[in-house]
């Protein structure tokens, strides 16, 4: 779709139209191919622009998924950002919902900046959030008691050390609980949890035939007399319909 220069002004966020003008005179034509030979000034400030753009952006906060995941509208797209340091409680977990109202009632619907410092196996961007009155909500979520912080990911960061100690003294939000579980360990849990649950225990008495996925007892004349087969548990497969498996 083509858009005159009239859309693309109405469009364009405010602050893409309240920069500085080119003078008078600039030229707008392609450099030439020589300005982009390796090692050439006009490419380094190029590719240095470009990694400025990506370890930096700024817009409005148009979602909040969890106490430490937002999305970020800069411009027309949407960036999940997965804040940087810091581990709050899943949504399930005691103090989950109260990390996620706090991030909330600080940066939805404001314009933040964002560095961003790494990208997640999810894709998001992972980086320090910082509101319009350089409260960084990173560090507030750490004061307030509704976050750890994510040593496997900041273990040199002393400012995040220092707050987590300083909530951890005081006793407030999740560590007002002594028995507070930390997500990784809670998220870990639960993936044990499902793997147990979906892995059925084998018993000598049971004999699954893995080619018709049916389940014989050990008085059926098919226990262990199948072409292919293995113990299974009482629960796997269709019950035979001589023995009642």
């Amino acid at each position: 779709m083509t858009l005159s220069v009239t859309s693309a002004i109405l469009l364009a966020p405010w602050w893409a139209c309240s920069g500085p003008r080119e003078p008078a005179g600039t030229s707008n034509a392609e450099p030439t191919p020589a300005q982009y030979q390796r090692g050439s000034p006009a490419q380094h400030e190029s590719e240095a622009s470009r990694r400025d753009d990506e370890d930096a952006l700024k817009g409005k906060v148009v979602s909040i998924a969890d106490g430490d995941t937002l999305t970020v509208l800069a411009g027309t797209t949407q960036h999940k950002i997965r804040l940087h340091g810091i581990d709050c409680p899943e949504r399930k977990q005691p103090f989950g919902a109260r990390a996620k109202e706090l991030t909330g009632a600080l940066a939805f619907g404001k314009i933040v900046s964002v560095e961003v410092v790494d990208r997640d196996r999810y894709g998001r961007s992972v980086g320090i959030v910082t509101l319009p009155d350089g409260t960084i909500v990173n560090h507030a979520l750490l004061k307030a008691g509704l976050a750890w912080w994510y040593r496997k990911y900041a273990p040199n960061d002393k400012t995040l050390a220092k707050l987590e100690a300083t909530a951890k003294k005081s006793r407030i939000g999740l560590w007002s609980d002594a028995s507070a579980t930390a997500p990784w360990d809670w998220r870990r849990g639960k993936t044990s949890e499902r793997k147990s649950e979906e892995k059925p225990t084998a018993s000598g008495n049971y004999w699954l035939n893995t080619s018709s996925n049916t389940r014989h007892n050990s008085g059926c004349r098919y226990y262990q007399n199948t072409k292919r087969g293995r113990a299974c548990a009482p629960n796997e497969g269709k019950a035979c319909g001589i023995c009642g498996g």
